[in-house]
Formats: structure tokens, C-alpha cells, sequence
């Protein structure tokens, strides 16, 4: 064939770019899996369509010695990926006559002749077969207590997730984050806070929001730790002065007030089994004692221990994240150092509320007959028949 017709002989394309791309990256992949094909990278493809070119454009004498070298560089790229396959084609190279010899340059030049299984193996090879967990404890990419999930950890972990989806943390409501921002605040406004809390106030919060409401504790936040040291301070003085002293050493008039005392502490809440503990029933007596002594003119009347009961099961309370303590049953974990602190906030809260209403228990109650003459007052305004 002349050289016009080999110039006119269609150049054979190579391969699509993500075919390319894909012999490229996993060629060395592709080595270290079984019965995957290998095909010539671009370098040897190259030099083989170019000799494929070569013998099927002449017809001369030459021919034989060009299809011999056309077989002898397919030879040479299948060399380069197997020793095996080399010695194998250049023996068959050598015995084949020359029409077996360009149909196999023909055939290996371009690697479209393959059959499409060949070409799907290469494009997309079988992945390698993942080790299943438990198998080995050196399983890549896994942590030692996700290798083996026999492990203590993983099962301390385990547990510890089906604990907390089983009881996970209740939700706040929206109440109860109000009264934590402005507890939280460094000077609170008490007109706010009582808004707040005059349709209720969560448990946990309550201890705290009474005692500032009943004037204990101050709005400032940093002046509260001391005004609580120097206050207990204060009460436990007043045990001393008034209470922990011979019996011989009081008058008639206090004899009797402490006998009132010690008769009606009993009788206090007796459907609530906190108040049958004798500690509470002991703290109860003397607070009630010592706020009589400091108020002479009104001295004990009975009623005031049920104002101290509900102070009394609330402040116990607070040590307990707002837990109902009314059942008695936390009265194994109270400390005679809590129990002594909430007697003595019971006290200075009892103090700062019936300073308002002191008049209600004094001689023939004037406070009492006030608040009568009010509601007559009011009953008049409305309903005039009624009155």
C-alpha cells in the first residue's frame, strides 16, 4: 500500500478519559486482586496502535516482519505487567503464521475489540472483602472498644446510652427558665420577681425565692453569703441566751409559755409524717420558744407553729433539689448541721412575717378586727342588702 494510503488509515482513539483515569489510579490496585485484567497503560498502548498501524497499511514483502514486530511490542506491554504472559506470546509469535499474527496486533491494538466484561472488571474492579467486626481485634479504622464490642468499655458504654434514652433529662419549661435568668442576675428586681411568682414557683426554686420575697436575704447576690453566715450566727446566740438555761432560771410567765409550746409542737401538721420526727419536732419548739421571748407583746399564740410548718418543709427542701420531703423518708440523710440551718432560716423568716400581722395575736386582736371592718366595708359597697 502506498504512503498516501497509510496517511488516509484512521488513527485509533484511545481510551475514554475516566477509563484513563481509572487504569491510572488503580493500577497497582488492581495487581493485588485476583482475576482482575490488566490492560497496557498509555505509554505501550501507544507504541502498540502505532505498529498496528504500520502492518495493516503495507501489503509488500515487508509485511511478515512488520506483523512480527506489531506482536512482538504487544509482547513487550504485556511484559511489563506479567513475565508469564511474555514468554507465553513471544512463543506464539514465533509459530504463528502470518495472518495469525496481525490478527492478534489487530485485535490487541485497540482496546474496544474486548468484550464488554473485560472492560466493566477494569473500570470498576471488586472491591476487597471487609473484615467483619469481631473477627479480628485489629480491624482498620476501628477504635479497640468498637473492634471488639466484648469489651468492658464498650459495654459500660452501651449501658450507659440505653440509660440515658431510657430516662432522658425532662425539659425545662418556660417558666421555670424565667425564674432562672432572674435568679441568676446580680441585683434582682424584686417587683418583677413577685409578678413571677404569684401564680407559683417550681420546687427547686422556691427555698431560694421565699426567703428573698420574705426579706431574709438581700436582692444583691454577693451580699447573701454573709448576710446567711451572720444571721445563723445570730439565732444560734439566741439559743443560748433563751433557751439552753436552767428551768429554775425562767419566770412563771415563761414556764408557761414554753409548757404552751411543748403541747402544741405535737399536735402540728399530724396527718404530715415529717412533723413526727422528734429532731423537727425539737426545732420546731425551740424557735417557736425564742420568738415568743423576743416578742413579748404578742408572745406564743397558737396557730403560729402551722406558719412555721410550711417554712420548715420547704427550706428542707432545698437540700434536696426540691423534693418532697413532707414523707419523713429524707430524714435519714438530714445532717444536724442542715437541720440547725434550717431551723434557724425558719425563725428569721417566721420573724420577718408576723411582723406584718403581729397586731392579729396580740391582747383582744386589733389586727383581726381591722381586717373585719374592711370586708363589712367592701360587702356594703357591692351588695348593700346583703350587709
Amino acid at each position: 500500500m502506498s504512503s498516501s494510503q497509510s496517511t488516509n488509515t484512521q488513527q485509533p482513539r484511545g481510551l475514554p478519559g475516566f477509563l484513563r483515569r481509572t487504569f491510572r489510579n488503580s493500577y497497582a490496585a488492581e495487581l493485588a486482586i485476583p482475576g482482575s485484567p490488566i490492560l497496557p497503560d498509555d505509554e505501550s498502548y501507544t507504541r502498540t496502535a502505532s505498529l498496528d498501524q504500520n502492518a495493516s497499511g503495507s501489503n509488500t514483502e515487508g509485511g511478515e516482519s512488520d506483523a512480527a514486530a506489531a506482536a512482538a511490542g504487544l509482547n513487550r506491554s504485556k511484559s511489563e505487567s506479567s513475565a508469564v504472559s511474555k514468554s507465553s506470546a513471544s512463543s506464539a509469535a514465533s509459530e504463528n503464521s502470518e495472518g495469525d499474527a496481525k490478527n492478534a496486533a489487530n485485535t490487541t491494538a485497540s482496546p474496544f475489540n474486548s468484550s464488554k466484561k473485560h472492560l466493566r472488571a477494569v473500570a470498576f474492579p471488586p472491591l476487597p472483602r471487609q473484615q467483619e467486626r469481631g473477627d479480628n481485634d485489629n480491624y482498620s479504622g476501628a477504635t479497640p472498644d468498637k473492634a471488639n464490642p466484648t469489651t468492658p468499655n464498650a459495654k459500660n458504654n452501651s449501658q450507659a446510652s440505653e440509660e440515658d434514652n431510657n430516662n432522658p433529662p425532662p425539659k425545662k419549661s418556660y417558666r421555670e427558665l424565667q425564674f432562672e435568668t432572674m435568679l441568676s442576675s446580680s441585683l434582682l428586681p424584686l417587683r418583677d420577681l413577685r409578678k413571677l411568682a404569684w401564680n407559683g414557683i417550681p420546687p427547686h426554686h422556691r427555698p431560694l425565692v421565699w426567703k428573698i420575697l420574705l426579706g431574709y436575704l438581700p436582692a444583691n447576690a454577693a451580699r447573701r453569703p454573709t448576710t446567711l453566715q451572720r444571721r445563723r450566727r445570730e439565732y444560734k446566740d439566741a439559743i443560748k441566751q433563751h433557751y439552753d438555761i436552767p428551768d429554775d432560771s425562767r419566770t412563771n410567765a415563761e414556764q408557761e409559755t414554753l409548757r404552751q409550746v411543748l403541747v402544741d409542737v405535737p399536735r402540728t401538721a399530724p396527718e404530715v409524717p415529717l412533723f413526727h420526727n422528734d429532731r423537727v419536732r425539737r426545732c420546731l419548739s425551740r424557735l417557736l420558744y425564742i420568738w415568743a421571748m423576743r416578742h413579748p407583746a404578742s408572745s406564743y399564740v397558737q396557730g403560729i407553729n402551722d406558719l412555721a410548718t410550711p417554712l420548715v418543709a420547704v427550706f428542707l427542701s432545698g437540700y434536696f433539689d426540691g423534693k418532697n420531703v413532707l414523707d419523713g423518708e429524707v430524714m435519714a440523710d438530714v445532717t444536724d448541721t442542715m437541720l440547725e440551718e434550717v431551723e434557724a432560716d425558719t425563725y428569721w423568716c417566721l420573724t420577718n412575717l408576723l411582723a406584718g400581722i403581729q397586731d392579729h395575736y396580740t391582747s383582744d386582736q386589733p389586727g383581726m378586727q381591722r381586717m373585719v371592718m374592711h370586708l363589712e366595708e367592701l360587702v356594703q359597697r357591692i351588695d348593700a342588702d346583703l350587709a
